[in-house]
């Protein structure tokens, strides 16, 4: 039965490899948001901490978006067709950066210029709205409305300016990589309440891209379930090669099945390392921290595997709910709300697989006790059949006499 659920289970893993690799591969090609006519950067929190009332302006000179190109216009580069019409007209509105083009386009990813102001009005977090809605830019309130509540809070969709705006981006991001798996079509990316600190020189040009290169995501996303998928499989070879095979050698070069897995989960770890040190190397701050944060719950779940134990359920029990909880933490720190997301995927699986083998190991106990309960009969009938007895009872109490002459505690029985 462990077999066939290993082996399941090691397939399921390596189809959501898969179904991860193919969502990557889709989300890096085409374009991150669109078509829409308008687009719009809000600043919602300044550098020196300004909010709602507080922001007197967008804090930029300059926002537009990037097409096919991934390059600003400003770049020495030859304009794809979508970057070949100018914008209609670009301005800033209350604490808005507005820019219009005559038709629709897709964008993937935007850019902004510093201010000329000082720094102090640099924004720190702020939103890229869009629409094809015309927005009516002779009400008065369009220059005096603000964001309301806190700079982190708010949806995805807004009304500014009698528009009906949809969020396009943030200053960061995540990309939820099961919405591939479960099929969904869009909704990849995941905006993070998270500031960013932008350069202190004025007019200077910063490009936000939405598709940053996919071995950002591999190490971290795609190899681990392969891994993991891969060691079960294994584990479920080896297991059958100790059973059937009567070669003492077989053992040696196969290893134990638990052995394989421990192996597996070392692998499985040293890719969320990997993973974290790429994107730290990239500047992608806040994935390199979910990629070490993996990194403490999974070791636990290593040695526990590779000792082997009377603890080892325990341990690997501690080490799912560590995953879990770090998962709602991170989650918090995204995003404000620790269920926004659906906690970590693997963290659930391995919590699932140890409340059927306890549950298992539960019915195994109970069938055992079960069995033994027909020997306890026969035994409980025999000693009231020999405490009947007048000599057989001074017999037993005579024994009794010499174990605790002799010494013998009751609780040693060997």
């Amino acid at each position: 039965q462990f077999r066939v659920f290993f082996l399941g289970f090691g397939i399921v893993c390596l189809w959501i490899a898969w179904a991860r690799m193919t969502s990557i591969a889709a989300f890096a090609s085409g374009y991150a948001a669109g078509p829409y006519r308008y687009y719009r950067l809000e600043t919602m929190l300044t550098r020196d901490g300004g909010v709602g009332e507080d922001i007197l302006g967008p804090g930029v000179s300059d926002f537009g978006v990037v097409g096919s190109s991934g390059c600003h216009p400003n770049a020495s580069h030859a304009p794809s067709m979508d970057e070949s019409v100018p914008a209609s007209f670009s301005f800033p509105v209350g604490s808005s950066f507005l820019v219009g083009y005559p038709e629709a386009r897709s964008m993937k990813g935007w850019y902004l210029a510093t201010g000329t102001g000082p720094v102090a009005h640099d924004p720190a977090f702020f939103s890229v709205w869009a629409t094809n809605d015309d927005p009516d830019l002779g009400k008065a309130e369009c220059g005096s409305q603000r964001h309301s509540g806190s700079w982190w809070e708010g949806g995805d969709r807004e009304e500014w300016c009698g528009a009906a705006w949809d969020r396009v981006g943030t200053p960061k991001w995540r990309f939820i990589h099961d919405a591939g798996v479960f099929g969904a079509e869009h909704g990849a990316i995941a905006w993070v309440r998270l500031p960013v600190e932008l350069p202190l020189s004025r007019t200077k040009i910063e490009k936000f891209l939405l598709q940053p290169p996919s071995y950002l995501y591999y190490w971290n996303l795609v190899l681990p379930p392969f891994v993991f998928g891969m060691t079960l499989i294994l584990s479920v070879f080896t297991s059958m090669l100790r059973v059937r095979s009567s070669s003492p050698y077989i053992p040696t070069i196969w290893g134990t099945p638990h052995g394989m897995v421990a192996w597996g989960m070392g692998f499985f770890v040293l890719c969320f390392v990997i993973g974290g040190s790429v994107a730290a190397a990239n500047n992608v701050t806040h994935l390199a921290i979910e990629c070490f944060v993996k990194v403490v719950p999974w070791t636990f779940f290593t040695v526990a595997i590779g000792r082997q134990g009377p603890q080892t359920w325990r341990w690997i029990t501690f080490s799912t709910v560590l995953d879990l909880a770090s998962s709602l933490v991170l989650v918090y720190w995204y995003h404000g709300d620790a269920f926004a997301f659906t906690p970590s995927l693997s963290g659930l699986v391995v919590l699932f697989l140890c409340l059927i083998l306890f549950g298992l190991r539960r019915w195994e106990l109970h069938k055992s006790r079960r069995l033994l309960e027909k020997d306890r009969k026969k035994y409980d009938a025999l000693w009231e059949s020999q405490c009947a007895n007048e000599d057989n009872r001074a017999c037993l109490e005579h024994l009794a006499k010499v174990v605790n002459m002799i010494g013998l505690r009751e609780t040693d029985y060997c």
